[in-house]
C-alpha cells in the first residue's frame, strides 16, 4: 500500500510535470500562432476538438476500468489477476478505438466539409484516425502502471513522450506545406510518431517490472475471433427479436402468453453463465429473473418465446467456446506432460537410490551388533 510519503510525492511528481509541459505547450502554440496566424490556429483546435471526441470514443472508460480493476489486485498483491485486468483492459480498448478509428477515416470527408467545414483538413483527420488507438493503449497503460505504483518511470516517459512529440512536430513543421492542412498534417504526425515510442515503451516497461509477457496477450487475443463471432450473433438475434415484437405489437389481435420459464444451460464456468443471462435479458421479450448456479428463471413475453432457450444458438456458441477452451487447455497440458513424467522419473530414481543406502545402512548397523 502507499504510504503519505509516497502519494505526496507521486502529487508532487506529477504537478511538476505537468506544470512543465504546459510551459512547453504554450511556448509551442505561441510559435504556431506566428507560423499559421490565428485563423490557422483556430482550425488546428478544431480539428484538436476532433481528436479529443475520437479518443473518448475509443476508450470508452477504459483507462477508468483499468485503474480501479488493477489498483484492487494491486491491493490484494494478486499478480495474476493484476495483470490479467490489464490484459482484458488492453484487449477491449484495441477493439473500442479500433472502431472509432475506422469510423473516423470512413467519415473524414463529410466531418471535415461539414462540420468543421474546413476540406483541407481532411487527411489530417485521416490520419488522427491512426493515432486514436496507439493513444488510448497509451492511456490503458498509463492506468495500469499507476495502479501499480510505477509512478516515476511513467512520469517520465509521459514527460519524453510530450518533447519528443513538440520536437518532431516542429522538424515536420518545416518541410510541410504551408497552411492549415500542412499545420495538422505536421502536429498529428509528430503526435503519432511519440505516442508509438510511448508506447513501446509503456510496454517494456510493463513486461519489465510487471510480469507481463507478450504469450499473456497472445492467450487472451486466441479468444478475440470467437467473442467477435458471439457478439455478432447477438446482434442479430436481438434484431430478429425486435422483429417479432413489433410484428406482436402492431398486431390488433394478439394476446400475449407470458411465461416464467426455468431451465439449466449445461454450461460448466460460471462467465459463461453469466453471459447468457445478460443475452436473455438484451434480446427484447425475454428477461433472466434469476440464476442460482446453473438454473435459469426467464420471463417470456409469449409462450412462443419459450422454445430455444435451453438449447438454442447462444448455448450452442458459448459450448462451443467452452469445449475450444478445454482443448487449448488440453494442448498446453500434453505439453508440459514429458516434463512432467522427467521430473517424476528422476524423483522416483533419487528414492530407490536412497532407499538401496538405507537398506545398506540396516545391513552394516545389524552386523555390527551380531559382531
Amino acid at each position: 500500500m502507499f504510504t503519505g510519503r509516497q502519494i505526496l510525492k507521486n502529487t508532487l511528481l506529477l504537478t511538476a510535470a505537468a506544470l512543465l509541459l504546459r510551459l512547453l505547450s504554450m511556448l509551442f502554440q505561441a510559435y504556431l500562432a506566428g507560423r499559421i496566424g490565428a485563423e490557422g490556429l483556430g482550425g488546428v483546435q478544431l480539428v484538436l476538438s476532433v481528436s479529443a471526441f475520437a479518443a473518448t470514443l475509443g476508450l470508452a472508460g477504459a483507462r477508468v476500468a483499468a485503474s480501479c480493476l488493477c489498483a484492487e489486485a494491486y491491493g490484494r498483491r494478486d499478480s495474476a489477476g493484476l495483470q490479467g485486468a490489464a490484459a482484458h483492459c488492453l484487449g477491449y480498448v484495441l477493439l473500442t478505438s479500433m472502431l472509432a478509428a475506422a469510423g473516423l477515416f470512413f467519415a473524414a470527408p463529410w466531418i471535415a466539409r461539414y462540420a468543421l467545414r474546413l476540406p483541407e483538413a481532411e487527411g489530417s483527420l485521416r490520419l488522427l484516425a491512426g493515432l486514436v488507438p496507439v493513444g488510448c493503449v497509451n492511456l490503458v497503460l498509463g492506468g495500469y502502471l499507476t495502479a501499480a505504483g510505477q509512478v516515476l518511470r511513467l512520469t517520465a516517459v509521459d514527460a519524453c513522450e510530450r518533447v519528443c512529440c513538440l520536437g518532431l512536430s516542429l522538424l515536420l513543421l518545416r518541410s510541410a506545406p504551408e497552411g492549415l492542412g500542412g499545420a495538422c498534417f505536421a502536429l498529428l504526425g509528430g503526435d503519432l510518431l511519440a505516442s508509438c515510442g510511448a508506447a513501446a515503451v509503456l510496454y517494456g516497461f510493463s513486461c519489465r517490472f510487471m510480469g507481463y509477457s507478450f504469450k499473456k496477450d497472445l492467450h487472451y487475443l486466441r479468444r478475440l475471433p470467437a467473442t467477435l463471432r458471439y457478439g455478432a450473433t447477438l446482434l442479430a438475434e436481438i434484431f430478429k427479436a425486435n422483429v417479432t415484437v413489433m410484428k406482436m405489437i402492431l398486431d390488433k389481435n394478439f394476446e400475449p402468453q407470458p411465461q416464467l420459464v426455468h431451465f439449466e444451460s449445461g454450461l460448466k464456468e460460471t462467465r459463461h453463465r453469466v453471459v447468457l443471462a445478460d443475452s436473455i435479458t438484451l434480446t427484447p421479450g425475454t428477461i433472466t429473473c434469476q440464476l442460482e448456479g446453473d438454473h435459469y428463471l426467464v420471463h417470456c413475453l409469449d409462450a412462443a418465446m419459450v422454445d430455444g432457450l435451453d438449447n438454442g444458438v447462444f448455448v450452442e456458441k458459448l459450448s462451443q467456446m467452452e469445449q475450444k477452451q478445454e482443448f487449448m487447455a488440453d494442448s498446453v497440458t500434453s505439453e508440459v506432460q514429458p516434463e512432467n513424467e522427467a521430473a517424476e522419473a528422476e524423483t522416483q530414481a533419487t528414492a530407490t537410490v536412497n532407499e538401496a543406502a538405507e537398506n545398506d545402512l540396516k545391513k552394516a548397523d545389524q552386523s555390527i551388533s551380531e559382531a
